[in-house]
C-alpha cells in the first residue's frame, strides 16, 4: 500500500495567481486596480496614472553553496541598478527613480555587471523624462537588439524631486 498522496497538478501561472489572490485578501493595502496576467512581471496592476508590477519568485535554499540562484540573480541585479544609478549620477544631475524589469530565467554572472550597466545608462539617458514626475516606460521594443536584449523586460524611468530615490530592479 502506498503513502503517496496526488494533489491535482497546477500550472506555475494558476498557482502564481493563487498566491497572489489569497495575499490580496490578507494584505488591506493591496493595490487596487486591473491585474493583468503576464510573464515579465507576473501581474501588473494598472492603475488610473500608474502601473505597479508584482513578480512573485519561488526561493529555494540551498542551491550553489548556499544560495539559490534566484537569490544570486536578486543581489546581481541590485548590485548592476546601484552601478547603472552611479555611472549616470556622473555625468548627469537630473535624480531619476529607475526600475529594471528582469527576465527571471537568465542566470547572472559577476562578469555581466561590466557589460550591462553602460548599455543600462545609455538607455536610461536617452529615455529621461524632461518634467518633474514624468515617467517613461522603456519597453521590449527599445531594448531588442542590446545586449540587454534576453536579460531585461523593460525599465521604468520616473523624473523625481528627491536624490534619495532608488534605482531598483523589479
Amino acid at each position: 500500500m502506498s503513502s503517496e498522496i496526488n494533489l491535482p497538478s497546477v500550472d506555475k501561472k494558476n498557482r502564481e495567481r493563487q498566491f497572489l489572490d489569497e495575499f490580496q485578501k490578507l494584505y488591506p493595502d493591496f493595490p487596487q486596480g486591473r491585474i493583468e496576467t503576464c510573464e515579465s512581471p507576473d501581474f501588473p496592476i494598472h492603475q488610473d496614472t500608474r502601473t505597479i508590477g508584482i513578480e512573485l519568485v519561488d526561493y529555494v535554499r540551498g542551491q550553489n553553496n548556499g544560495e539559490s540562484i534566484n537569490r544570486r540573480n536578486e543581489v546581481l541585479w541590485q548590485r548592476i541598478a546601484d552601478s547603472a544609478r552611479a555611472e549616470y549620477e556622473k555625468k548627469n544631475d537630473a535624480p531619476l527613480m529607475v526600475h529594471f524589469f528582469w527576465y527571471h530565467n537568465y542566470s547572472l554572472c559577476e562578469q555581466d555587471i561590466p557589460r550591462l550597466v553602460p548599455v543600462m545608462v545609455d538607455l536610461v539617458q536617452t529615455n529621461t523624462p524632461t518634467q518633474l514626475f514624468g515617467e517613461i516606460q522603456i519597453d521590449f521594443t527599445l531594448i531588442e537588439g542590446t545586449l540587454l536584449d534576453t536579460i531585461c523586460n523593460s525599465i521604468i524611468v520616473t523624473r523625481v524631486r528627491n536624490v534619495e530615490q532608488r534605482w531598483t530592479y523589479l
